[in-house]
């Protein structure tokens, strides 16, 4: 079997045991979404202690179930790349691998586009639906605008960075984040501290990060000398079957990743309503819930890819040592990281609040809240995240999108419009979140092992039936030569 060429193909995925190198996988795709959420939050760091604008941290805050709304379908269907691209390579596919590579940029190109003019013509009016606080809601819609901007080049990188992921290179995308996420911090001070600015300022420093890394991503890749490597002259010609080969795999992630936030859109909208000091609380919350979510997320991406290459090597008897290893792994990420922000919540709540902030306390006290419901029983989300990967890498995406619709969307829905509508507390509110993770989490496993058993049998059946044509063609050498 040929196999990719390059130093860039950092692991082989389809040999040899596997949590030792799913945690050298994991640990700088770890690290780069750490970072990511870090660069984050010193948006919202930035602007609650520097600017003048009161509420500035809750209007960024409230925006984000809204971005990822309307980003996560179109930006999910980068899942579909590297599932596409690592089962070319686990079957040694040098050029389909070339042709998924070119094909999923074009898509990231078309979704970015897409993605910048929905942003900018319909974030109002967005905002408005999810009952956004009257004296948040301007600042929530100039953030949104400039940042809507920058999507293109936001596109780019995360098919990129999905692609070198689907070769086993994570190193890349944390090399470049790192240098490109300090950029985004200075420029968040500049604009913040030294001239004035508020959301506004912390808006145009994230796309001029986004645009730098996104050039140094893509340099990397025009630069390559393997099957990866991005040329200008395939660009211009389009392979459909390809493009849509990518789209169904992909296309359920985004529409998964879409029910997702569509929910949290739902959640948010009912926040909206407890004022802004818990708005504030609430946001502050969420984005420290980052840092745990991206650490478990890195085993989800690990997941995917693994399970991926060794379904395109037609090795399904190792995908049980892969499952066991993703969630192994993620447990243990889940608890540290969870841990962690448990034994220092007030501390990293209060570097986001100037202490000359209105209702200190009750941001506080609102964020406070949040992480004892939300950050201990976030090993569920992690154990949701990881099944979801396995069944997506075995190539049934459809099948994930259904199961997170019903248990995370549907779900979450129904508790506001139900439970939460008899007894409208925050704490009500918030607990649908670790019932709809145990829910969807317990129903993708049992997906998962259904569809590993299918596979085993399908190649144990592949590999009589070659077996057998081939003793059939030896004794037929036999008697033509006797």
């Amino acid at each position: 079997m040929r196999t990719l060429k390059g130093k860039s193909s950092k692991i082989e995925m389809t040999r040899g045991p596997v949590f030792g190198k799913i945690l050298l996988f994991a640990v700088p795709l770890l690290l780069t979404n750490a970072l990511q959420v870090l660069y984050n939050a010193a948006d919202m760091i930035v602007v609650g202690r520097f600017s003048s604008a009161e509420g500035a941290v809750g209007a960024i805050g409230a925006t984000g179930p809204l971005i990822n709304l309307m980003l996560n379908l179109l930006f999910g269907i980068a899942v579909g790349a590297n599932v596409v691209v690592a089962r070319y390579i686990g079957a040694g596919n040098e050029e389909r691998t070339r042709r998924a590579v070119h094909s999923s940029m074009q898509i990231a190109i078309l979704c970015g586009l897409v993605s910048m003019a929905i942003g900018l013509l319909f974030s109002r009016q967005l905002l408005e639906l999810m009952n956004s606080d009257p004296q948040l809601i301007d600042m929530s819609d100039t953030y949104i605008k400039i940042y809507f901007l920058g999507v293109p080049f936001s596109s780019l990188l995360n098919y990129a960075s999905a692609i070198l992921r689907a070769k086993g290179d994570t190193t890349t995308p944390f090399a470049v984040l790192s240098v490109s996420g300090m950029l985004n911090v200075i420029l968040n001070v500049v604009f913040v501290a030294g001239f004035g600015m508020d959301v506004d300022g912390v808006a145009i420093a994230t796309v001029i990060s986004t645009i730098a890394s996104t050039v140094a991503v893509l340099g990397v890749m025009a630069k390559g000398d393997d099957w990866c490597r991005l040329e200008l002259k395939r660009m211009v010609s389009f392979d459909l079957p390809t493009i849509r080969y990518i789209a169904r795999i992909g296309f359920p992630a985004g529409v998964q990743g879409t029910l997702f936030s569509l929910s949290n859109v739902f959640i948010q909208s009912a926040v909206n309503g407890f004022g802004p000091a818990v708005i504030t609380g609430n946001s502050i919350a969420v984005n420290v819930e980052g840092l745990a979510y991206t650490a478990t997320n890195s085993i989800y991406q690990a997941a995917i890819t693994f399970t991926g290459q060794n379904v395109g090597a037609k090795k399904p008897e190792r995908l049980g040592m892969i499952m066991r290893s993703c969630y192994f792994a993620t447990f243990c990420i889940a608890i540290i990281t969870s841990s962690l922000i448990l034994a220092f919540s007030r501390e990293l709540t209060m570097l986001y609040i100037n202490e000359e902030t209105a209702n200190v306390a009750a941001v506080l006290d609102a964020a406070l809240f949040r992480y004892k419901v939300v950050i201990t029983t976030y090993f569920l989300l992690a154990f949701m995240e990881v099944g979801s990967g396995l069944v997506r890498g075995m190539g049934k995406s459809f099948l994930s999108t259904a199961v997170s619709f019903v248990g995370s969307c549907l779900l979450r829905i129904a508790w506001i419009y139900t439970v939460f509508a008899m007894f409208p507390t925050y704490a009500v509110l918030l607990m649908v979140m670790p019932i709809s993770w145990g829910v969807t989490a317990a129903t993708h496993l049992i997906c998962a092992l259904i569809l590993r058993k299918r596979l085993l049998k399908q190649i144990r059946l592949e590999r009589a039936q070659t077996q057998q044509e081939a003793q059939q063609k030896q004794e037929e050498r036999k008697m033509t030569t006797a």
